[in-house]
C-alpha cells in the first residue's frame, strides 16, 4: 500500500479545510498527517489524531502549504510533492524556484496548473481539484429558517480580494430598507466588518456573523441562504462556491481564474468582468503586490443580485438540474486522481 505523509495546516482557514478534504480523499492509502500548526490551539481545528504516526522516510510527502513554508520544512524523504495555488496571474519567481525542488507538484485548478507552468515550474504539475464531502454537501440538507426573508449570503475572509467592498456598495445602490431581503455576511473579522458597514445606512438588512461554525454544521448554516454571492477578484479555486452549488443554492460569482472549475458548468450567474487591472498591493500580502486582478463593476453586481432575486426559480432549477456535474469534486473521484499519480511510481 502507498504510504503518505500529509504536511498541512489543520485549522479552519482555506488551506486547512482544503487539506482536510484531500486527506479524506486519500482514505484508500496509508496516510499520516504532520500538522504545521500543531503547537497552536486545537479549538478550531479538524480532528487529526487518528493520522498521527511515527516518521517514516519511505512515505511520499505532500506539502499542502505555500512554497515559502515548504522551503522551511527540511526532510530526508525520498519523494516530495508540493502544493501550488495562486489567486491571480504571475506567481512569484522565488515560489517557482522552491516548487522545482519537489519531485512533483499538485495544482487545485487548471488555471493554477497553467500559470505555474508558464511561470517556469519544470517538474510535473498534476491537476487535482479541491473536493468536498458530497454526503455532507448536497441539495437534501434540511433548511432551518426562522422567516421567509430572501437571503443573500457572502461567506469568506474579510479581504479586498474577496470583493466585500464591491458587494456592499452594490447592496447600498440596489436594495433599500423597504425590501424584504437581507445580506448575511459570514467572515473572520467581525469588528472590522461591522465598522465598515456603518457607512451603509437606509439599506436593506445587513447581518454579520463571525463566530466559529464547525464543519459539520456549515451546510445547515449555508442553507439559510437563497443565494450565495461571491464577487471575488481572484481565486485559486474558491471552495465556498463549490459548497454552494453542491447544496443546490444559486451562486453569483465572476468566471475567471480558479473559479472556472465550476463556473463553466452552466450552473452559476457569472458576473461579467471588465478586464484585469494592476494593483500596487492587495490585502498587504507580499506575493500579491503589483499583480493584476479582475475588474468588476458595482453595477454588474447589482444587476446579478436583482436578476436572481426577481427570477429565483430559474436560477434554482439551473443548479438542481445540473447537480450531477459536480461528481468530479467528490472524495472518490479525487481519490482516483491521486491513485493515478501514485501508480506511476
Amino acid at each position: 500500500m502507498v504510504k503518505i505523509e500529509y504536511i498541512c495546516f489543520t485549522n479552519i482557514n482555506g488551506y486547512g479545510i482544503a487539506a482536510y478534504n484531500y486527506v479524506q480523499s486519500l482514505a484508500q492509502f496509508d496516510v499520516s498527517v504532520s500538522p504545521l500548526d500543531f503547537k497552536k490551539s486545537r479549538k478550531n481545528s479538524w480532528d487529526f489524531d487518528a493520522y498521527l504516526k511515527e516518521k517514516d522516510p519511505e512515505r511520499i510527502q505532500i506539502f499542502h502549504c505555500n512554497p515559502t513554508m515548504q522551503k522551511r520544512h527540511k526532510t530526508l524523504n525520498n519523494h516530495k510533492i508540493g502544493f501550488a495555488t495562486f489567486e491571480t496571474f504571475d506567481p512569484p519567481d522565488y515560489w517557482i524556484d522552491i516548487l522545482n525542488q519537489n519531485d512533483e507538484v499538485i495544482a487545485p485548478s487548471r488555471f493554477c496548473q497553467e500559470e505555474f507552468k508558464k511561470a517556469g515550474v519544470k517538474v510535473p504539475i498534476h491537476y487535482i481539484p479541491h473536493c468536498i464531502n458530497m454526503d455532507l454537501y448536497n441539495p437534501n440538507v434540511d433548511i432551518n429558517r426562522h422567516d421567509d426573508k430572501f437571503t443573500f449570503l457572502f461567506m469568506g475572509a474579510w479581504k479586498k480580494r474577496k470583493g466585500y467592498d464591491l458587494l456592499l456598495q452594490a447592496w447600498k445602490e440596489e436594495f433599500n430598507a423597504s425590501e424584504h431581503v437581507r445580506l448575511l455576511i459570514k467572515t473572520d473579522r467581525g469588528p472590522r466588518a461591522k465598522n465598515f458597514c456603518k457607512q451603509f445606512v437606509n439599506t436593506a438588512e445587513i447581518q454579520i456573523i463571525d463566530k466559529y461554525i464547525p464543519e459539520q454544521y456549515i451546510p445547515v448554516f449555508m442553507k439559510i441562504a437563497d443565494c450565495v454571492v461571491l464577487p471575488s477578484r481572484g481565486e485559486g479555486f474558491g471552495l465556498v462556491g463549490l459548497q454552494s452549488l453542491a447544496l443546490g443554492i444559486p451562486l453569483i460569482t465572476a468566471s475567471h481564474t480558479g473559479c472556472t472549475e465550476y463556473t463553466e458548468l452552466g450552473m452559476t450567474y457569472n458576473i461579467p468582468i471588465r478586464g484585469f487591472k494592476q494593483e500596487p498591493e492587495m490585502d498587504q500580502i507580499n506575493q500579491f503586490g503589483n499583480r493584476v486582478w479582475a475588474d468588476i463593476a458595482t453595477s454588474d453586481v447589482q444587476e446579478a443580485m436583482r436578476s436572481v432575486y426577481d427570477d429565483y426559480d430559474t436560477y434554482k432549477h439551473k443548479v438542481i438540474n445540473n447537480n450531477k456535474l459536480l461528481s468530479k469534486f467528490s472524495y472518490s473521484s479525487v481519490g482516483e486522481r491521486f491513485r493515478d499519480i501514485f501508480s506511476r511510481k
